[in-house]
């Protein structure tokens, strides 16, 4: 079971305490051994039984984006990050190392990290529940749905997006975002929440179908704002949340601008209200719950957006431990589908005495790249250097604005040029490293706690981690 007393600033959700739950975390079908490649099942009486899963995924969240989160949050609040807490509490915890590779390729993308935990197989990059051989196995929700199970998919990025649509989807290609749609309503997936409204509008969509219509027909409510989702959350079970036309915002430009906060959730927000919708399930849930903004930070090379992102994403894990705690019927993952920009605190300064205050410069900054970036290049030769000193807080020289590609007379960098060229260059201000633009290929971590949990070993493959939960929920 899992240890009562962390973290004592959590309590148990209700409907009373429903947001602010939210807000003082955002403060604050057996395998056989051939497929697992000797990696055997459990016996089904050997394997603790649990009635729900949640399953939380910080896409691209490599070793040191977890780090550096827990670092600033020890410098600043003398408290660890709920995750890290979690492994300093709780003795029931199991913590592994899980790999990640696809069926092709030894580095994989969202679609087949997470379509390896959505149907227990290694599919090619690109594609979601698709075997190389064609086969279209069935996801873990449609296999929880098959057992009278409630479901759920929770993301800061479109809805549509690869890493939710793994756990309830079979298409070839991950691009297909109006297909995943269809099929979420097709499959009957009780709680959508993110962004990507076109993808459901009927004046956006190429087939010209209302599918806002097609899903309040089936009895779901629509929430297009916070306040739209904290009225309904409570009183029904079926909920379609698009927040945005494209994903989300950034966590650093969402904390910055206050019609945001106003009308766009938070991760523990949507999370909280996807729990009201779920507790009350007879036969339990399953859901999944996506930080995937921090993956596009790393792609970035953005040390202050994956900062804020991470920070976004434990307090969602704050939320979840509180209502697992309180119930001791649900299994938690906390886990990452794969790294992304290898993200490091680095020593800085003589003695590393300058990597602390780089730290709390880099949380100090109020926009992402996305937001100024473009607002740089569109400036004029003799504002350039004013407006990034004013976004990034750092006395940038105007040498260092020549090395982003910003010369004389001289072509526009282009943005993936000047994003990495920005993360090399505040590495001397911020501590913060990058090794990539891309994804990473390293083990990566993997938490479980709850009924179930010591079914995990300590190294595990993403594919067998399917076939674990599925022998977990009787499925």
């Amino acid at each position: 079971m899992m240890n009562p007393s962390h973290p004592p600033s959590i309590p148990p959700l209700t409907r009373r305490n429903f947001f602010h739950t939210a807000a003082l975390g955002a403060a604050a079908a057996a395998a056989t051994p051939a497929l697992l490649r000797g990696r055997d099942i459990p016996a089904a009486a050997s394997v603790a039984k649990a009635r729900n899963l949640i399953f939380l995924c910080s896409d691209g969240m490599n070793h040191g984006t977890l780090a550096f989160a827990d670092q600033y949050l020890r410098m600043t609040e003398d408290r660890s990050s709920h995750w890290m807490g979690l492994y300093e509490t709780d003795r029931s915890v199991v913590r592994a190392l899980m790999e990640t590779r696809s069926a092709d390729r030894l580095v994989p993308d969202s679609a087949a990290a997470g379509s390896a935990w959505g149907c227990g197989e290694r599919v090619n990059n690109g594609s979601l529940n698709i075997t190389p051989d064609g086969r279209e196995p069935a996801a873990l929700l449609v296999k929880a749905k098959a057992r009278g199970k409630k479901t759920g998919l929770v993301t800061t990025t479109t809805a549509t997006h690869a890493t939710p649509a793994s756990f309830a989807a079979n298409l070839s290609t991950r691009n297909d975002e109006e297909s995943i749609a269809v099929q979420y309503l097709e499959r009957g997936i009780d709680v959508i929440m993110g962004g990507g409204r076109p993808f459901f509008l009927q004046r956006t969509r190429g087939d010209g179908r209302d599918l806002i219509a097609e899903f309040e027909a089936k009895g779901f409510r629509v929430a297009r704002t916070a306040p739209e989702l904290k009225a309904i959350a409570a009183d029904h079970s079926r909920v379609l949340g698009l927040f945005a036309d494209g994903h989300l915002p950034y966590s650093i430009d969402h904390r910055s601008d206050s019609e945001l906060r106003a009308t766009v959730p938070t991760l523990a927000e949507m999370t909280a209200a996807a729990l009201l919708c779920l507790a009350k399930a007879r036969e339990g849930f399953v859901l999944q719950i996506e930080g995937g903004r921090v993956d596009h930070a790393g792609h970035a090379n953005d040390a202050p957006a994956i900062l804020h992102d991470q920070l976004a994403f434990d307090a969602a894990v704050g939320v979840v431990l509180a209502f697992a705690r309180e119930r001791g019927d649900t299994l938690v993952i906390v886990t990452t589908d794969h790294g992304t920009g290898g993200a490091m605190v680095n020593g800085l300064g003589s003695g590393y005495s300058a990597t602390e205050p780089g730290l709390l410069r880099a949380a100090e900054v109020r926009h992402s790249y996305e937001f100024y970036l473009p607002r740089l290049l569109a400036a004029t030769p003799g504002e350039r250097l004013s407006l990034l000193r004013n976004y990034t807080g750092c006395e940038i020289t105007e040498e260092e604005l020549a090395a982003l590609g910003f010369v004389p007379d001289g072509p526009l960098p282009n943005r993936w040029s000047l994003n990495r060229a920005m993360g090399a260059l505040l590495e001397r201000y911020f501590a913060v490293g990058w090794t990539t633009g891309h994804h990473t290929g390293e083990g990566v971590e993997f938490a479980a706690v709850g009924p179930g949990a010591g079914a995990f070993p300590a190294y595990v493959r993403n594919d067998a981690v399917h076939h674990h939960l599925t022998e977990i929920l009787g499925l």
